[in-house]
């Protein structure tokens, strides 16, 4: 049976298209899991650790001065972590880091010792499906496989996001979300860390708002508008919880959609029941994830290393210096920040980002634009203010990482508002998304490529993921294998997937931007 609504797909393609993006970004993710050493990530190891507790029952420890003068403690088999963990990339002169090699192979024992760590206190809701693979294998298979967890829980978030695309038969979105899977989320998704999950449930937020919020009255079926609520109240849900600038982010995700929002359509979406069922549970799920950083002390900022320069200064060395690290780091600058993507290779991704930004916003409304620019400041000042607030204790410890949850609202809005779709046309939007996930494509597996030899042979050493003094323990080539499938069938859905986007329809162009 065929619905006259102007958004229908056919339920066959959407699943069909849902498993096949699934697909693409969990292989994607998995690249990544394969490749790397343990602690090849960003605070890997302390996520690691704090997973496992998680997971075998220690959902919550008290606050102590396990880490770094933070976190808590767990009781974690001695099997699971190298001896020497943090090798590769100690060390301030990067003349110092070594390739992973130098990490010692852990005991077989399994018995638990006392171990310290800095995410000791985070909320256990990602930990807990991550951490069972090295409860049943505490090693590094149970390691990989945990990766392997992360990266399809990130993965059916992006997924679901392609959907909402198809959906609102809008390649513009669908290509906002290949550009906001940046080879830094990609990474982040294929190990054991939160920020990855977070950043796709923004993406999916995003999506899931602006569609509820911006689509023409009776797009949708009322079937389909359920959906999109429960995908949104996942997405919240999921922010809340997964790390300790959920709660900001989601209030700012919501505050922009609101005010792009046409009138009227708030009041009539609260009308339906379901609608105010879901805001109850996420508002529940707010109230809990508020409450265990109230108890856990997870905002607890622990004097370590801390500054003391004059705002002044300090607001010098974020122009000139900090902006460029954060802006690097968003799209590949990997390990522990000594390995970067080149320069022109960035500044490529964000060329595509501005062949989607910059049109739209020259053909939105006034309201609109402004509202793109506030994404962009707001995400820059964020930031910022977060660096003045920790510098006393934590020194420069911010993340361009950090604000990606609100920050690819950018790309998300400017593919719903103004003309920029009906100018484009339904060739254009194809050429346009075909250019961006070919020109994603290269970046990510080359990305890839330039960490693994990092982490075989050292710091600077000319780019051949097929040697080193390390290797995977499943070998290089599983690795890359997983990065090509996975990118081939996002650019085959580049190419032939949206054939299940049927034309452009009438008036479904952004008529609240009119």
């Amino acid at each position: 049976m065929v619905s006259a609504s102007p958004g229908y797909q056919p339920r066959r393609r959407l699943r069909a298209g849902w498993w096949l993006a699934c697909l693409a970004f969990f292989l994607i993710g998995a690249g990544w899991a394969f490749a790397l050493p343990v602690d090849g990530t960003y605070d890997e190891s302390q996520h690691i650790v704090r997973a496992y507790g998680a997971a075998s029952g220690q959902v919550y420890s008290p606050p102590a001065k396990a880490k770094r003068g933070g976190g808590a403690w767990y009781q974690v088999p001695r099997s699971l972590l190298p001896g020497n963990v943090h090798c590769p990339w100690k060390g301030e002169d990067p003349a110092d880091r070594k390739d992973a090699s130098c990490q010692h192979r852990p005991p077989d024992d399994t018995t638990r010792k006392r171990t310290g760590t800095t995410a000791g206190r985070y909320n256990p809701v990602y930990y807990l499906p991550v951490g069972v693979p090295m409860v049943l294998l505490p090693n590094h298979t149970g390691i990989v496989l945990a990766r392997l967890v992360s990266s399809l829980l990130s993965a059916v978030l992006l997924a679901s996001a392609v959907v909402v695309a198809l959906r609102l038969r809008n390649r513009l979105m669908l290509a906002a979300v290949v550009l906001a899977t940046t080879p830094m989320a990609a990474n982040l998704n294929g190990a054991v860390n939160p920020n990855g999950l977070e950043i796709a449930a923004g993406v999916l937020l995003w999506a899931t708002l602006l569609a509820l919020l911006r689509t023409p009255e009776k797009t949708f079926d009322d079937a389909t508008v359920r959906r999109l609520l429960v995908l949104a109240a996942v997405a919240a849900s999921v922010l809340l919880t997964v790390r300790a600038l959920g709660p900001l982010w989601l209030s700012g995700i919501t505050a922009v959609a609101l005010v792009v929002a046409p009138r009227g359509r708030i009041p009539g979406l609260l009308r339906r029941r379901d609608a105010r069922l879901l805001l109850a549970g996420v508002a529940a799920v707010a109230v809990f994830a508020v409450g265990w950083l109230l108890m856990s002390g997870a905002l607890e900022a622990v004097p370590t290393r801390g500054g003391h320069e004059p705002l002044g200064d300090m607001v010098r060395l974020m122009t000139v210096d900090r902006a460029s690290f954060w802006t690097d780091q968003i799209v590949g600058q990997f390990s522990y920040g000594e390995t970067t993507l080149p320069s022109w290779l960035i500044m490529f991704w964000y060329a595509m980002v501005a062949a989607l930004v910059l049109p739209a916003g020259l053909l939105a409304s006034r309201r609109d634009r402004w509202t793109l620019v506030a994404v962009g400041v707001g995400s820059a000042l964020a930031l910022a203010v977060l660096e003045v607030a920790y510098y006393p204790t934590l020194n420069w410890a911010q993340h361009g990482r950090y604000v990606m949850p609100f920050g690819v609202g950018l790309l998300l809005i400017a593919a719903v508002v103004g003309r920029y779709p009906a100018a484009l046309g339904e060739a254009g939007q194809s050429a346009l998304l075909r250019f961006v996930v070919l020109g994603t494509a290269p970046l990510h597996l080359y990305a890839l490529a330039l960490v693994m030899t990092r982490f075989q042979g050292g710091p600077g050493v000319p780019v051949n993921p097929f040697a080193g003094d390390w290797l995977p323990p499943s070998g290089p080539v599983l690795p890359l294998l997983a990065m090509i499938a996975g990118l081939s069938l996002l650019v085959w859905y580049g190419y032939r997937g949206t054939g299940w986007i049927d034309r452009w329809p009438a008036g479904g162009q952004d008529r609240a931007a009119t």
